[in-house]
């Protein structure tokens, strides 16, 4: 009985002890509680979040873009896509793409897009976000994240696409119109 005694109070605190070590293991940190909410964007299907709603119409990679008289060579990745506010008006502030090593891309504003383009719950508009990248990077999976805030995405809902740009042929030129379509 005096044994039990003795035994008893360290084994529950060596109890206490490890279930102390793996909440503390299981715990998210400050970043992963941060994280924003990512939708994936299949081809040809709407999706949802918070503040938007779209549809990805077509994903093309290009090595020279027209718009109007503006003319430009490079890697250029175009996603023709639907988007609208989900309740109340908002607009498409943020658009970034993430290669793999972490390098991050904003869609250009050298041409008319959807970046930045004012929103109305349950009207779809359609229209384009082009992103210049490096040609080191036709062979790699980018991420593409889509959201109404501008700087602060934590713990809000992004739309996502994810791209492999080895799967894409190249198109020799593409021609966006005045209202930045394909």
């Amino acid at each position: 009985m005096t044994v039990m005694r003795r035994v008893l109070p360290w084994a529950v605190g060596a109890a206490l002890l490890v279930l102390a070590w793996l909440a503390v293991a299981i715990a998210p940190t400050d970043a992963q509680t941060e994280q924003p909410f990512r939708t994936t964007m299949p081809l040809g299907e709407q999706v949802s979040t918070r503040s938007l709603a779209g549809t990805l119409i077509d994903v093309r990679l290009t090595d020279r873009l027209l718009f109007g008289r503006w003319t430009a060579e490079g890697t250029w990745l175009v996603l023709d896509l639907e988007l609208e506010a989900t309740t109340a008006p908002e607009s498409l502030r943020w658009a970034e793409l993430e290669r793999p090593g972490g390098e991050k891309y904003r869609a250009t504003e050298r041409i008319d897009s959807l970046l930045d383009e004012p929103l109305s719950a349950g009207i779809p508009q359609r229209g384009v976000l082009v992103f210049e990248l490096p040609e080191s990077a036709r062979g790699e999976h980018v991420r593409v994240d889509l959201g109404a805030m501008l700087a602060d995405t934590r713990a809000d809902g992004l739309l996502s696409v994810e791209v492999d740009l080895a799967e894409l042929d190249a198109m020799p030129e593409l021609r966006l119109d005045d209202e930045g379509r394909s």
